[in-house]
């Protein structure tokens, strides 16, 4: 169980990753990319650092039982 926690932990990691990078380079190219497209990229980097922090909850939980 601990161990496909760690690996949906890494996935959110590299999920966020891709994410930030993303917003960099539609606010790097500026007017391409819709408000709308970057408000929808934020709401979702802000959907994945939930999951993420409520994942290593789960995981520091599991440690201490």
């Amino acid at each position: 169980m601990e161990s496909l926690i760690n690996i949906a932990i890494t996935v959110l990691l590299f999920v966020i990753i891709i994410i930030l990078l993303t917003g960099l380079v539609t606010m790097a190219i500026g007017g391409r990319f819709s408000p709308h497209f970057r408000n929808k990229l934020m709401r979702l980097r802000v959907y994945a650092q939930g999951a993420l922090i409520l994942l290593i909850g789960i995981a520091l939980i599991l440690t201490w039982l």
